[in-house]
């Protein structure tokens, strides 16, 4: 385990014990009340002038509460053992949801307004607002009645938000045992990673069993989870008047599901590319077959490099230095303001992410970084979320910083593949390529291939839920097995308790955030195409890539991809991503 890396939210608060949190609290609180008596019953009346005053009156607002927000998020998911933060987190939680059912008539009475004068849309003092206006009439006849909302928000609250806390808690405070060389290992699920890409393939294997054999003992508490958050989205999609469970999701993502399928049969027909980096992988290995603890696991001959933090920072700077000066200058004040909790413990939350902070006009990163190339690349991601986050909040105000998933992991992507631009160009040796692309293809073949499945998992399990089956574990886990095959075929020999892994993947979930999971493949073709357009273009790319980083939420999705030169509406959008990723699978099968 690496030393402690500094981490500071003081920025934000002093810590737990600041005054200033509860000074916080009691300003929401006025600020909704006197929000309530200034506008509630009244919007109905605003005109253009009125209906500015409300909103940048709700970006105020909106604005005090991300700093509760990332303090109180990052101290809980940072170290879920600690009642201090444990207290805290859902002191907001508690305090969101009751301002939030306050609020309700909000979005229904502005909505509203919009349907009956659509005039204000075109009106010139809100042209900052367009987007954001236009997106709110849409919405507005999936909304419920102000009362229905505050009691959708009540039910959340203890209902699918406590069991997405059950799961992540659940999960994050497990605890196995293993044997290495003799000797006893006990290790948390932050720590997991470390041992799946071990050299040695017993001691993955053990690891692997040792998660896997726990997750299916607590088979049930996962599916309970997992069947109340589905089954709860699938009676308010209804109420909502959505034709399926889907729906909402391709609205706020603005594709359709046309595009949709056109990405997803796209995929279909190149599955055998992934199979292609399956097989190199067992070939590399010296295996007839993968299990699935072989498929991150280092290549024999080919040394696992270890990097210091210092290291890692040093490549990333590097990396984006050779694309944009003011890129370097964003990650550097990241860590020089210590903005980044990148230690591994027990009790922190699996995964990684990135929460932009409007106030301080910077971001705050949480990850565990394990000294590999994997914890570096996931660090130049989660940087260019960074990134997407200074240069928005530097041009647009508060309410357009909110983009859809589709457009969230665009600048994520592309630091990526910067810093993968950066090590092909450094390696000295043909091991080292081979090493660099085959992270790569891996990597991001799972984000096209792999996550393809989870896909059709959720729409599977939804589908079953409207038929009303009973969904136990060993039911879900049958849709699971039945969807990952699709793409993986044969190509990995899986054992019974590995059929689990669906209970460990945070975004199924997610209270009230349905299909996670595809915005991820879209944004990967998406950057992918960018990618080859900026290999052709070089410097008048730059310009170009900045202004959609900075548009934030202000532009639709399709405006996005036209400043790039890219029509996301044609089926051949797709095959141009398919190509960059067979561009280095083919490199990689030169050298092999």
């Amino acid at each position: 385990m690496p030393d402690e890396i500094p981490f500071d939210l003081s920025d934000v608060y002093s810590g737990l014990d600041d005054p200033a949190i509860n000074k916080t609290i009691n300003q929401l609180n006025s600020m909704v009340d006197t929000f309530i008596k200034k506008h509630q019953g009244k919007i109905k009346n605003y005109d253009a002038d009125s209906v500015l005053d409300l909103l940048i009156e709700y970006e105020k607002y909106l604005e005090v509460v991300s700093n509760l927000r990332i303090f109180a998020g990052f101290s809980f998911y940072g170290d879920m053992t600690k009642k201090e933060s444990q207290t805290l987190y859902n002191q907001f939680k508690e305090i969101n949801a009751i301002n939030a059912k306050k609020l309700s008539f909000y979005n229904l009475e502005l909505g509203t307004l919009l349907l009956e004068k659509p005039d204000l849309l075109n009106n010139k003092i809100l042209h900052n607002y367009y987007h954001y206006l236009e997106q709110i009439q849409e919405l507005t006849i999936h909304r419920l009645t102000p009362a229905e909302e505050q009691l959708v928000i009540e039910k959340d609250l203890y209902g699918v938000n406590a069991w997405s806390d059950l799961q992540s808690k659940w999960s994050s405070t497990r605890e196995f045992e293993i044997e290495v060389e003799g000797k006893k290992e006990i290790f948390h699920m932050g720590e997991r990673n470390k041992y799946a890409i071990n050299e040695n393939r017993e001691v993955r294997k053990q690891a692997s069993y040792a998660v896997s054999k726990d997750v299916v003992k607590d088979g049930e508490i996962y599916s309970y989870a997992l069947r109340n958050i589905f089954s709860d989205w699938v009676a308010i999609s209804k109420r909502r008047k959505y034709s399926k469970p889907i729906d909402a999701s391709l609205l706020y993502n603005e594709i359709d599901q046309t595009i949709l399928d056109n990405m997803f049969s796209v995929i279909e027909k190149n599955v055998q590319m992934y199979k292609r980096v399956l097989k190199i992988r067992a070939k590399l290995l010296g295996l007839p077959k993968l299990a699935p603890y072989d498929t991150i696991a280092p290549i024999p001959g080919m040394k696992d490099k270890k990097y210091s933090w210092q290291e890692a920072q040093e490549l990333i700077l590097s990396a984006f230095s050779n694309f944009d000066q003011e890129f370097v200058s964003i990650a550097k004040d990241m860590f020089e303001r210590k903005h980044i909790d990148a230690t591994p413990r027990k009790g922190k939350t699996a995964g990684a992410f990135c929460s932009a902070w409007y106030a301080g006009k910077s971001s705050f990163i949480l990850q565990s970084f394990n000294e590999n190339l994997e914890s570096i690349t996931t660090l130049a991601h989660e940087l260019g979320h960074a990134i997407h986050g200074y240069l928005m909040y530097d041009k647009q105000t508060l309410i357009n910083c909110g983009y859809p998933s589709t457009a969230a992991e665009t600048a994520s992507f592309f630091g990526e593949l910067l810093l993968i631009d950066l090590l092909l160009n450094k390696v000295e040796t043909k091991e080292e390529k081979i090493d660099i692309l085959l992270r790569l293809v891996s990597r991001i073949g799972h984000v096209i291939f792999g996550l393809t499945p989870m896909y059709w998992f959720e729409s599977d399990i939804y589908g079953a839920i409207e038929r009303g089956e009973y969904l136990d574990y060993s039911a879900i886990t049958k849709y699971w097995v039945s969807a990952r095959d699709k793409i993986y075929g044969e190509e990995i020999e899986w054992y019974e308790e590995s059929n689990s892994s669906w209970c460990l993947v945070p975004h199924y979930f997610l209270a009230n955030n349905r299909f996670y999971n595809y915005p991820y493949i879209f944004a990967q073709l998406f950057v992918y195409a960018l990618y080859q357009q900026y290999l052709k273009e070089k410097e008048t790319f730059l310009p170009k890539f900045k202004q959609i980083l900075s548009a934030g939420g202000s532009i639709p999705l399709n405006q996005l991809g036209e400043i790039m030169g890219l029509d996301i509406t044609k089926p051949e959008f797709w095959e141009l991503g398919i190509k960059q990723f067979e561009y280095f699978l083919n490199e990689l099968e030169k050298l092999i």
